[in-house]
């Protein structure tokens, strides 16, 4: 925690280089190091942050399933109730692995604004096919 606190103070200004960095560390073979990240994102990033919700929805086309999933997972919490966190996880709706289709399901309960309900029908009938 003091590490982030640190973080925020000396990183003033630089928000987006810390974004970067962080995102990148989502993506690294060390589970610890992904974990960590992640801890930080949430610590760090505002829920409808658009250019995390970007960084984060980039790495749902990342070759490792468990950083997809991170990021899936990321994106329920930053993305919640943000149109560009629903398309994002709708890009993996049509995966190869069964898995990752079934998370960004759940990930899309999560991020789809309660108002816009209908478009969970849309989802229903992507897995249909």
């Amino acid at each position: 925690r003091l590490a982030l606190e640190a973080l925020r103070k000396i990183g003033a200004g630089h928000e987006h280089a810390i974004l970067q960095a962080i995102v990148a560390r989502l993506a690294h073979q060390d589970s610890q190091v992904r974990q960590t990240a992640f801890e930080a994102l949430m610590q760090l990033t505002p829920i409808g942050d658009v250019k995390a919700i970007d960084a984060v929805g980039s790495l749902l086309n990342h070759q490792a399933d468990p950083v997809r999933r991170l990021a899936l997972e990321a994106l329920c919490k930053i993305g919640a109730g943000h149109e560009q966190a629903a398309a994002a996880c709708c890009s993996c709706l049509e995966h190869t692995d069964s898995q990752v289709r079934q998370f960004a399901v759940q990930a899309l309960q999560q991020v789809v604004p309660h108002r816009r309900n209908h478009a969970l029908g849309e989802v229903l009938s992507r897995l249909a096919h």
